[in-house]
């Protein structure tokens, strides 16, 4: 989330006592892909409890200390989620646990679909169906602006906006940001 996304979250108490702004300053980053058994004792060591989520292999040190893991490679079904479809699963959970009236998780769906397809996950019936509901909204204009920030760099169309354009056009234009 952005600092605003962090705030509400806080407010409506996901976060306990503390914000964001404790782990690293104002604008810190705060999703990690791949946490390094360092960095997650150096946290620890800062007090700071960790959750992660993440879709990867678990490192050959085994599980990380965390109060909790997300993974689809820890149980029996459900192995082909990317990280952004378990942040939404996860956000999903906590949203059905405690309602946020002005906020709509079906927002997300464009960023989800986006980064199932450019995670190159397998599209099994659970990202099928996330995909196909993110290129729903995002033919219907109501796409985030980085997504349509990112299929106008791309040349695309929103409104024709498909799998393709995402795997083939925006996803390169993302992994050239890194």
């Amino acid at each position: 989330p952005d600092r605003e996304g962090w705030r509400r979250l806080g407010e409506a108490g996901f976060l306990g006592s503390s914000m964001p702004e404790a782990y690293g300053g104002a604008g810190g980053d705060f999703l990690y892909d791949a946490i390094v058994m360092e960095e997650l004792a150096w946290l620890r060591e800062q007090g700071v409890d960790c959750v992660i989520i993440d879709h990867h292999e678990l490192a050959p040190q085994g599980r990380p200390e965390c109060i909790a893991l997300v993974n689809p490679k820890l149980g029996d079904t459900y192995h082909y989620f990317c990280t952004a479809g378990l942040v939404f699963k996860v956000a999903h959970a906590l949203l059905k646990a405690r309602r946020l009236p002005e906020f709509d998780l079906k927002n997300m769906l464009d960023l989800v679909a986006l980064g199932t397809v450019a995670d190159v996950v397998k599209l099994d019936a659970n990202n099928r169906r996330l995909v196909a509901l993110g290129l729903k909204r995002i033919r219907a204009g109501r796409l985030q602006p980085g997504v349509a920030a990112l299929l106008a760099a791309a040349g695309r169309d929103p409104a024709r906006c498909g799998a393709f354009d995402f795997g083939f056009a925006a996803a390169i234009k993302l992994s050239a940001c890194f």
